[in-house]
């Protein structure tokens, strides 16, 4: 049996009880249960339950990023979130709590934020309005509208940057930095705060409503404007495409039959006529749309290794197939997994290249 498959069921034998304590997901946790019997070889059963039919049609892919992960936790956290989906996540631990969670919302609201409704979304997507939030308190000189879920997230959880013992994956002083969905611009002043006068961000965003928000918060910094340049396109595996969506804020996507459109460019496109000298930085969280514009960073990657912090929680299948993408460009990239939320929302792959051992 692999590792994988050890540490898993390990896992399940934790969560199995702390499912029956709460006497949730009874039909799934009695499926697992037998699965993992037959698994182990007592008695052969016939895997039903869809969930679990995709882990073992998948099982091969997940043993192999299983063992691309550079760490324990890592791994850890892989197990948690694939668990979570089977049998429910008050049945796993995850690095954030529902306690942790509740109370960087709280402090957020009580001691970061300034004024309500300062501004609409025009979504129904979190919130209608967004308020306003001074984030000195935290050691972080922005102020902005948001939310605080996304001040959570994006400042106090970092979701964007991974830091478990000695392994560090983060924005330095003089980055160049491409930030595919920049939305409401929090990531885009956090991240143009990071990068230092001598760095840049290129922040990729189309959707209207986003924009004026994404503005409105550049306004509020206007110290950082000069190194955030913004792309009113949808980046994509292929240029001057005219794709559909539907807008709704945080979670504008890219559909088939939806009622707007926009043209797309790739970054590597981007990045040539732009003249970079460097890409050090890709962040992307772009509503499942994160495998197309890998493929249309490809160049870009292979040629100047950046770090990465991908989206991998829009799909099932985004746990092997954007890992395998990305170590057949640098097989070299060290990865690395976080999850900054106590649900299945906010699974980050994290990515930095390292020298082969001698």
């Amino acid at each position: 049996m692999s590792r994988y498959s050890q540490d898993f069921w390990h896992l399940f034998g934790k969560a199995y009880h702390q499912a029956l304590d709460r006497r949730t997901s009874p039909g799934i946790v009695g499926q697992v249960k037998r699965a993992a019997r037959a698994t182990l070889g007592k008695w052969r059963f016939q895997i039903t339950n869809p969930r679990l039919k995709f882990l073992e049609q998948h099982r091969a892919e997940h043993e192999q990023v299983y063992e691309w992960l550079s760490d324990d936790p890592s791994r850890q956290v892989m197990l948690a979130v694939i668990m979570g989906r089977l049998i429910g996540y008050p049945n796993v631990t995850l690095p954030i709590t529902p306690t942790k969670q509740a109370e960087a919302h709280t402090y957020a609201i009580n001691n970061l934020r300034r004024e309500t409704h300062t501004l609409p979304t025009y979504s129904e997507a979190i919130t209608d309005y967004l308020d306003k939030y001074e984030l000195h308190p935290l050691g972080i000189p922005l102020t902005l509208h948001s939310h605080e879920n996304l001040v959570a997230e994006i400042f106090m959880f970092q979701q964007y940057r991974y830091a478990v013992g000695s392994n560090v994956v983060e924005i330095g002083s003089g980055d160049v930095v491409i930030d595919a969905g920049a939305c409401w611009g929090d990531t885009v002043v956090f991240f143009a705060q990071q990068a230092g006068e001598s760095g840049s961000v290129h922040a990729f965003e189309f959707e209207d409503a986003n924009l004026h928000i994404l503005r409105a918060n550049l306004d509020l910094n206007p110290a950082l404007k000069a190194r955030i340049h913004i792309v009113e396109r949808a980046v994509w595996d292929q240029d001057d495409v005219t794709l559909s969506f539907d807008a709704n804020g945080v979670k504008s996507k890219i559909t088939e039959g939806g009622k707007f459109t926009v043209s797309t460019r790739t970054i590597d496109t981007y990045v040539r006529e732009q003249g970079l000298p460097s890409v050090d930085f890709i962040k992307m969280d772009i509503e499942g749309a994160e495998l197309a514009a890998l493929k249309g960073a490809a160049d870009t990657i292979r040629r100047f290794k950046p770090r990465l912090a991908i989206a991998i929680y829009h799909s099932p299948e985004d746990f092997f197939i954007i890992p395998q993408y990305i170590k057949s460009l640098v097989p070299e990239y060290a990865l690395y997994i976080g999850h900054f939320t106590p649900v299945r929302h906010e699974t980050i792959l994290f990515a930095e290249a390292k020298s082969p051992s001698p």
